[in-house]
């Protein structure tokens, strides 16, 4: 019964939460979490998936994350133009012979940026960015 309920709740929730993907043009949701977080899986041109034994995994293949029998940490930096910040972390743990636990934070951020009119005059109004994902 307890499946049946948390089922439910997680169809609900992944049926509301595509509306505002389908919102307009111009609206994206979550683009942010199509960053790879290490240089490695892009040098592959993404198809890292296959061999990754480290706690990236959780970010290109999560299955992989079971071939692991150590702890295992990632973090990655990246700085992109305009000061946008791209912080990562993975962990692995090994639990037992048959279970492996993974987590990942991915926090996206960028410095205060002065808002501007529709003739680009400063409005004397700054705001700030972030988005963040836990996994």
């Amino acid at each position: 019964m307890k499946k049946i309920i948390l089922l439910t709740i997680l169809l609900t929730w992944c049926l509301c939460s595509t509306g505002s993907v389908q919102a307009g043009p111009g609206i994206t949701e979550a683009e942010f979490l199509r960053i790879n977080p290490e240089a490695r899986i892009v040098d592959m041109g993404e198809t890292y998936a296959a061999i990754d034994s480290t706690a990236n995994a959780a970010f290109t293949n999560p299955a992989a994350l079971a071939n692991n029998e150590q702890r295992n940490i990632s973090a990655t930096h990246i700085v992109w133009l305009g000061d946008v910040q791209d912080e990562t972390l993975y962990y692995q743990q090994p639990v037992s012979d048959n279970l492996v636990v993974g987590a990942g934070l991915i926090y996206l951020h960028m410095d205060t940026m002065a808002a501007r009119d529709a003739s680009g005059a400063l409005t004397g109004i700054s705001y700030r960015a972030t988005n963040t994902a836990l996994g």
